[in-house]
């Protein structure tokens, strides 16, 4: 059956997997087992930042599907690898905010929806089923719009987005947070949020967390291999 609906996925929608080509509604069944958790470590804003892979080969594939919006069902293998991340971060804390970055006003018109929310909320599914207590806020909002950062290098990614972002929604002085995105490329974004963050009721933020990050722009990426299973 399953063979029969991919069948028709592809003779009616043009619908395949990202990953390998293969007819089929989102990820398919052996991509998805074929994709490992390999942690890779930066720094931003001064604190530390884990995304669950490298922005390369089938992930980035399966994330610009994702990001474009042509397919379904791949919320839960990069809502996956966010939450690996996240562990890495957290350590042994049995609770843990997560905050989303704010999606620009172009991202919802284009998208009609919250990319970043929707991973950060599938990830503290998977949280919870492994004891964390994971809560998503939307805690940030932008207080104006940045140009589009595709063609900026990093010096102009960084003065696009300074003091674009404000608090919208306190998340608590006793808080953990973790801010998370889809993608890490020079960290602008990131080094936003954290700075908007710190300037709220005094909650702990521990890093970021990023389902892929890009080649890091200042040096090489320290890099840790986990097995999905």
């Amino acid at each position: 059956m399953r063979k029969l609906v991919a069948g028709a996925a592809d003779l009616i929608l043009g619908a395949t997997c990202p990953g390998c080509g293969h007819p089929g509604l989102g990820i398919c069944r052996v991509c998805a087992s074929r994709t490992r958790v390999q942690l890779v470590h930066r720094s931003v804003a001064g604190l530390p930042a884990v995304a669950g892979g490298a922005y390369s080969g089938p992930l980035r594939e399966f994330l610009l599907s994702f990001k474009v919006g042509q397919q379904a069902g791949h919320e839960r293998l990069l809502s996956y690898l966010l939450a690996a991340a996240i562990v890495e971060l957290i350590g042994e804390a049995s609770a843990v905010v997560l905050v989303p970055v704010p999606p620009s006003r172009r991202s919802l018109r284009e998208r009609d929806r919250d990319l970043v929310l929707e991973l950060a909320r599938g990830s503290a599914k998977q949280l919870q089923r492994l004891g964390v207590s994971a809560r998503v806020v939307r805690a940030l909002r932008l207080v104006r719009q940045p140009a589009d950062q595709h063609d900026l290098d990093q010096a102009s990614r960084q003065a696009n987005l300074a003091g674009a972002m404000g608090v919208r929604r306190q998340v608590g002085p006793q808080s953990r947070v973790v801010v998370v995105d889809d993608i890490l490329t020079s960290g602008a974004t990131l080094s936003e949020a954290v700075r908007a963050l710190a300037e709220g009721d005094g909650a702990s933020i521990l890093g970021s967390a990023i389902v892929a990050a890009g080649k890091s722009l200042s040096g090489p990426e320290n890099t840790s291999p986990i097995s999905s299973g």
